[in-house]
């Protein structure tokens, strides 16, 4: 193992060698070769750059390469405006495209699929995301042709009581979490209810607000209401206000 012969470059004026390639025994049970690329950097030496395993994994910047092509580094590819890279099967009949749509400015990354020639998804240089849009105008954009424009949250498995799913609105500084939108299983596995959480100035942490059942009621105040709508507080009251009107509209109190 390690044996090899090699072909080396050099230039005249007494320079030491400057390039080699040549074949290297990799192993001496199966008679494994590998060829194998050096070049000369200053104040390194050789040092190789390059090797095609005799599985034919070709390797740049690794001498063990577990891909038919493994990179070990940067990689940089340049082409024309809206150059796309393909991935496909033998039959080249699945196949999807990454491509840079360079004509716009934008320098967006756009990802195709199936035979289309609109984008799937494109991330813009602003860090747009969009989704059946090229053009997206916030973080993330979705589009659809018709009427059915949708983001699903799912689980795995589902328990009784369990989270299904939380969005989050907040500032990085500050707090990451200000308010909540969150989906919770309703007791039984099939049933799901709604929770609203908000953070009072100079208080923590989060507090549920208002909470919708998987029946339809709604509770204010409290987090099981009995009738489509519930509301318990401390004593402040419900307050119907009427802006053309000195005072409130009506006011109910107790519980």
């Amino acid at each position: 193992v390690g044996d090899s012969a090699r072909m080396t470059f050099a230039f005249s004026g007494g320079w030491s060698s400057t390039a080699t390639f040549g074949a290297v025994i990799e192993s001496t049970a199966t008679a494994e070769t590998a060829l194998v690329f050096e070049s000369y950097k200053a104040g390194v030496g050789l040092a190789e750059a390059m090797r095609i395993q005799g599985d034919g994994n070709v390797g740049i910047g690794t001498t063990s390469p577990g891909e038919l092509l493994e990179v070990k580094g940067n990689l940089t590819l340049r082409g024309a405006t809206n150059l796309r890279y393909k991935i496909a099967n033998d039959s080249n009949n699945n196949w999807a495209e990454i491509g840079n749509d360079g004509s716009s400015g934008q320098n967006t990354l756009e990802f195709f699929t199936g035979s289309s020639s609109v984008a799937a998804m494109s991330i813009t240089n602003a860090n747009y995301v969009g989704i059946g849009t090229t053009a997206p105008g916030v973080n993330l954009d979705i589009k659809d042709s018709g009427n059915n424009s949708t983001v699903r949250l799912l689980l795995t498995t589902g328990t009784v009581g369990g989270t299904l799913g939380n969005i989050v609105f907040g500032n990085t500084d500050i707090d990451n979490t200000l308010a909540k939108i969150q989906s919770s299983q309703d007791g039984a596995t099939d049933s799901a209810r709604l929770t609203f959480h908000t953070t009072e100035k100079d208080v923590n942490p989060l507090v549920e607000r208002l909470r919708i059942l998987g029946d339809g009621n709604v509770g204010v105040g409290t987090t099981a209401p009995t009738g489509k709508f519930q509301v318990h507080n401390d004593g402040s009251g419900i307050k119907v206000l009427n802006e053309d009107v000195t005072g409130q509209l009506f006011e109910v109190y107790g519980d």
